[in-house]
C-alpha cells in the first residue's frame, strides 16, 4: 500500500524522444554552417550596379542570440513530442483490472482536476494494455451502484460523468459493492487506486485493510493533507 501525493515529479509517456536532445549540438554545428562564397566574375555591363549602394546589408553568420532561440524551440518541440505528463500515476506491479475506488466528496472538489486527471490517466492505461476498469465512488447512495468492468476509453468518458457531491464519504456503505468487485474478479491481480479526499474517518484503517485483501491498493491524496 502506497501513500502517494498529487503533486509529484514531470514524467513522460513517450521518454525515448527524449534523446532526440543530444542531436541539438548537431544542429547548432548546422544552422552556423556557411555556403561558399559565390565565385566572382568580371562582368563589364555591371560596373553602374556596382557603384551603387544599398542600406540593407546580410550578415555572413546567423547571429547567436537567433541560434539559441532557434535551439530552444527544438528543444520544446522535441519535449512536447515525448508526452511530459505533471503527476502520473506510478506504476504498479498488478497486471489485472483496474479498480478505482474514488471519494466523491465535497472535500474532493477543490481538487477534482487531478483526480479527473488520474481517473483518464488509468483509463488510458487500460485501453493500452487491454485491461478492463471498475470505478466505485464512495459518497452515500439510495442503493449500491452496480459493479460492472468496462473499457480504458469508456473509463476516459466516465472521468467527466462523475462529480463531487455536497456530502461527505461513507466507505463503509460500498462493502457490497467491493464483495461484488470481489466476486467479478475472482481473485484476479486487482490493480487498485484509492483516489482519496484526504479526510480522515473512523473506519480509515477497516477500509483500507479490505482493499488490501482485495489486490494490490494504492493511495492518492492531496500534498496539502499529507
Amino acid at each position: 500500500m502506497g501513500n502517494i501525493s498529487f503533486v509529484g515529479a514531470l514524467s513522460f509517456t513517450t521518454p525515448l524522444i527524449l534523446s532526440a536532445l543530444f542531436v541539438l549540438p548537431l544542429v547548432w554545428f548546422l544552422l552556423r554552417a556557411t555556403p561558399p562564397s559565390p565565385k566572382q566574375v568580371q562582368f563589364p555591363a555591371f560596373i553602374i550596379l556596382r557603384q551603387l549602394t544599398t542600406k540593407e546589408e546580410t550578415p555572413d553568420r546567423t547571429p547567436w542570440w537567433l541560434l539559441l532561440l532557434r535551439l530552444l524551440l527544438t528543444a520544446f518541440v522535441i519535449i512536447g513530442l515525448a508526452g511530459p505528463v505533471l503527476n502520473a500515476t506510478p506504476a504498479s506491479m498488478a497486471q489485472g483490472p483496474i479498480a478505482l475506488i474514488v471519494d466523491d466528496s465535497w472535500a474532493a472538489a477543490s481538487n477534482w482536476v487531478a483526480r479527473r486527471d488520474a481517473i483518464r490517466r488509468a483509463g488510458a492505461e487500460a485501453a493500452q494494455s487491454d485491461r478492463p476498469v471498475y470505478i466505485i465512488t464512495t459518497t452515500p447512495k439510495s442503493t449500491p451502484s452496480a459493479v460492472e468492468p468496462i473499457t480504458g476509453e469508456e473509463a476516459r468518458s466516465r472521468a467527466d460523468e462523475i462529480a463531487p457531491q455536497p456530502w461527505a464519504t461513507d466507505r463503509s456503505g460500498v462493502s457490497e459493492e467491493l464483495h461484488a468487485l470481489d466476486q467479478l474478479t475472482e481473485g484476479a491481480d486487482l490493480d487498485i487506486r484509492w483516489l482519496s479526499d484526504g479526510l480522515a474517518g473512523e473506519d480509515d484503517q477497516i477500509f483500507a485493510d479490505q482493499l488490501a485483501r482485495l489486490g494490490d491498493t494504492m493511495i492518492y491524496v492531496d500534498a496539502q493533507s499529507n
